[in-house]
């Protein structure tokens, strides 16, 4: 019985297990085998809510029983660490694959003999209808030597799943995500699923929902990113570790200016995170940024808005000087909710940072108040806030109460200004958070400004010394 954790994993030269030998690796525990290895008797790598048990080796040909603890009443992005695994290992549990040129699911269930893909992850939920929770087992032929996978990416495809694959750890033990991967034209991101909550890190060091660091357990399926449909990946088995993490915390702080702000509802978090990088632009950077995945309804879902898509991490050009980022928020139920600021960080001393709250008109100096309480029903529109970025220092007290009606016909944004004021200055920023035009209005009534802008949704800011009211329009 191998007890060693994985930090001190029992480390072997050779090893024979000989016929009626029994030999187990306990949950949570390692084992490292660096020469010869031949079983001839039992081997099992056991697997417990706690963890599961990890082995590395580089003999073919080993086989072995590689349990799988599975939580009923969940999907589980899971991979097989076997050669010859078939669905039947999942027999009474549904199990589903991926496919990315149409963004759908396909469920498995006849033949039971039907081969499970080595490098390929699945989705498995094991119901309280038939198993509960439970433990699958694997019987057959470990994997070892690095695997070469297929990756997918349909260019005419225009669904959100657009060159997102569903792979998988191949190996009994755990592997580590980072730049030493042998990849072409993939994004820098791995995502698992972790108990209804999507959690990620980036190969530059970026944690996404508390994941700390690039550990892919043993059996784990995870989703990786085509940009071109010359995307390629090969898992190196030079990325083999032993760890025994069970529960994802905060990641590594980045060196550009960042913001993340979260929710927590029901026990389940979500976060989004704006980062200026020098490398990055106002548009989609495959490298970079990190579509939006949709956490289960009980939890909160927190995403920057663009015009190509939703981002959970939302890479941008390093000038932040006046900038509004639209903030989605959703949920599946009714309720008052806080959003907190975790990070500010690496922003200039003169940059103010603002939630505004579109449906109250609130604006919250991130500074000052890193939480923010609100009330919220689903029926409600998505684009909840707006993040700014500006040299004005906002008053919370001088917020403009609603004066003006701001609105769009065609490519003229109308402003309606229904009280005598002087010197307002508009602005008009694309759905990246970029300037795309500036005026000073000073005359009551309704003010026509052409914008020659081109279709789009456009976030309108109007500003009077500390005050300052906001609205979304869209250009036809």
């Amino acid at each position: 019985v191998i007890n060693e954790a994985p930090g001190t994993p029992a480390v072997s030269k050779n090893l024979t297990i000989n016929s009626g030998a029994t030999l187990t690796i306990n949950a949570g525990k390692a084992l490292t085998v660096n020469g010869d290895f031949s079983n001839s008797g039992t081997f099992t790598i056991k697997s417990t809510s706690s963890g599961t048990g990890s082995l590395i080796h580089n003999t073919v040909g080993v086989n072995a029983t590689v349990e799988q603890y599975l939580t009923s009443e969940r999907w589980h992005l899971v991979s097989p660490p076997i050669s010859d695994a078939t669905i039947n290992v999942y027999y009474d549990i549904y199990l589903k694959k991926w496919y990315e040129p149409d963004s759908t699911w396909t469920y498995l269930v006849n033949p039971t003999t039907l081969p499970m893909n080595v490098t390929q992850g699945y989705a498995a939920w094991a119901s309280n209808g038939y198993t509960g929770t439970t433990t699958v087992s694997y019987l057959g032929t470990l994997n070892t030597g690095d695997k070469s996978t297929t990756i997918s990416y349909t260019g005419s495809a225009t669904h959100g799943g657009k060159g997102w694959n569903l792979i998988g750890n191949p190996y009994p033990c755990a592997l580590d995500w980072n730049t030493n991967w042998s990849t072409t034209n993939l994004s820098g991101w791995a995502v698992v699923y972790d108990n209804g909550t999507y959690r990620g890190w980036h190969t530059n060091g970026t944690s996404y929902n508390g994941k700390p660091n690039g550990i892919i357990p043993s059996t784990q399926g995870f989703w990786i990113r085509a940009l071109n449909a010359s995307a390629s990946l090969t898992i190196p088995a030079s990325e083999r570790v032993h760890n025994s993490q069970v529960f994802y915390k905060e990641g590594q702080e980045t060196i550009y200016p960042e913001v993340r702000i979260e929710a927590e509802i029901n026990g389940y978090t979500d976060e989004t995170i704006v980062i200026f990088h020098p490398e990055c632009t106002a548009g989609f950077d495959g490298y970079y940024d990190l579509s939006k995945f949709w956490n289960i309804k009980e939890a909160p879902q927190l995403y920057s808005i663009t015009e190509e898509d939703n981002y959970a991490i939302n890479f941008l050009h390093e000038d932040y000087h006046e900038v509004v980022i639209p903030i989605g928020f959703k949920t599946g139920q009714s309720g008052t909710y806080i959003i907190t600021a975790t990070s500010i960080a690496n922003f200039i001393e003169d940059i103010n940072i603002y939630l505004e709250d579109i449906k109250t008109g609130d604006f919250v100096s991130l500074y000052e108040n890193t939480q923010y309480e609100f009330g919220y029903n689903p029926d409600e529109n998505e684009h909840r806030f707006n993040l700014h970025f500006t040299e004005i220092n906002y008053g919370i007290e001088d917020n403009i109460q609603s004066v003006f009606n701001i609105y769009s016909c065609n490519d003229v944004v109308y402003i309606k200004n229904m009280e005598s004021r002087e010197n307002v200055q508009v602005k008009i920023s694309d759905i990246t958070g970029r300037i795309v035009l500036e005026k000073d209005i000073q005359s009551t009534g309704t003010v026509a400004i052409p914008t020659n802008l081109k279709s789009g949704v456009y976030v309108v800011s109007l500003i009077n010394g500390n005050k300052i009211e906001t609205e979304k329009i869209i250009i036809n």
